[in-house]
């Protein structure tokens, strides 16, 4: 079995270098949001749901990229192996079961979550004056 502690901590830089990226390009936004009575804990909290949606997306899309990779290397192989997988016709050779498709978006959406708290953190301690001076 091989360990996916490097596919997540590689999708972990991603997310936090997407999230870094997303508040030097919004930090005139976070100025105004802030300016008009935004706190710190609305723009915390904007960012963390923002990496927890890009984890569970990228989570989701890999599960639909495995789904559907699965099903064309089952129909492809279905034939060839199926004497020595010991699977009658028609039955698939290769399965995602449902119980790891639920985990993988729950470890991908709390990667992401974490993955985004010091990029969040950062963009709420933003000082409102200098966010809208800056360009």
């Amino acid at each position: 079995q091989t360990c996916a502690l490097p596919i997540f901590l590689v999708a972990a830089i991603g997310v936090v270098n997407t999230m870094v990226m997303a508040a030097l390009e919004r930090t005139r936004e976070i100025g105004v949001m802030r300016a008009i009575g935004a706190t710190k804990r609305n723009i915390r909290r904007l960012f963390t749901v923002e990496a927890a949606t890009i984890g569970f997306l990228g989570g989701l899309m890999g599960i639909l990229i495995a789904f559907l990779l699965f099903a064309v290397a089952g129909a492809l192989f279905a034939d060839a192996f199926s004497s020595f997988a010991g699977t009658g016709s028609g039955e698939s050779l290769f399965t995602v079961k449902p119980v790891i498709a639920l985990i993988v978006l729950a470890v991908t959406t709390l990667v992401g979550t974490l993955a985004g708290a010091l990029p969040a953190r950062r963009a709420a301690n933003l000082d409102p004056v200098e966010a809208l001076r800056y360009e």
